[in-house]
């Protein structure tokens, strides 16, 4: 267990960069406030660990101050604290088989299990900016029609399709998450499909959201 006190306010907030990489990038303003202690060094005593998408970013990447008082410190300058938005989950919406989400291209019953297959993702890193809610890579249990998602979801046979002209078939690729455990192993490891030229990973997944990326290893 833990236990925490409320010592400092904090004020957080992420934004399109003004400068270079506004296109590919997104920045972090952050200002920390104490209430109820009263340290005797800001810059050596008090340590901002910022996470990414659950993961702890190196040290080089860590935000440094900009502006350092009595009481508070700010991290936020137009030209500081920038990091590569290239990374965000990508999203499953798999909640009712009836219910087509953007990302699947289709669904079949066969000997009463539903199959679905999903589009094939690409590669994001030519598109322009863009802002949208997501989980973070976890999931969520839920049916559209469900009172209780723990019993009455089905599960459904999803195959994920991965398609870019820059990994080849040469790369050991995999589908990442809560749903994989937030790790990289065999069970989550994609094959490369030499007909479709993709990268694929058949999962069995519970009716519900889910967040997802690829990594390569």
């Amino acid at each position: 267990f833990m236990l925490s006190e409320k010592s400092a306010i904090h004020n957080a907030s992420v934004k399109i960069p003004s400068g270079i990489g506004y296109e590919t990038s997104h920045q972090l303003l952050l200002d920390l406030r104490f209430v109820s202690i009263t340290p005797s060094n800001l810059s050596s005593e008090i340590k901002t660990k910022v996470y990414q998408n659950f993961q702890l970013l190196p040290q080089d990447l860590q935000p440094l101050p900009t502006n350092i008082t009595a009481t508070s410190i700010s991290y936020s300058r137009s030209d500081k604290n920038v990091y590569l938005a290239g990374n965000e989950y990508r999203s499953l919406d798999i909640r009712d088989v009836h219910y087509v989400s953007t990302n699947v291209r289709s669904s079949k019953l066969v000997d009463g299990e539903y199959f679905l297959l999903l589009n094939p993702d690409t590669d994001r890193s030519s598109l322009p900016y863009s802002s949208a809610y997501d989980y973070n890579g976890k999931m969520i249990i839920a049916g559209l029609s469900s009172s209780n998602p723990d019993s009455d979801c089905d599960y459904y046979n999803v195959l994920f399709s991965l398609g870019s002209q820059f990994l080849g078939n040469k790369f050991d690729v995999y589908v990442e998450g809560e749903l994989s455990g937030w790790s990289s192993t065999n069970a989550n490891r994609m094959m490369y499909n030499n007909k479709t030229s993709c990268y694929e990973l058949p999962l069995i997944l519970k009716q519900g959201f889910y967040g997802y990326r690829y990594v390569v290893r």
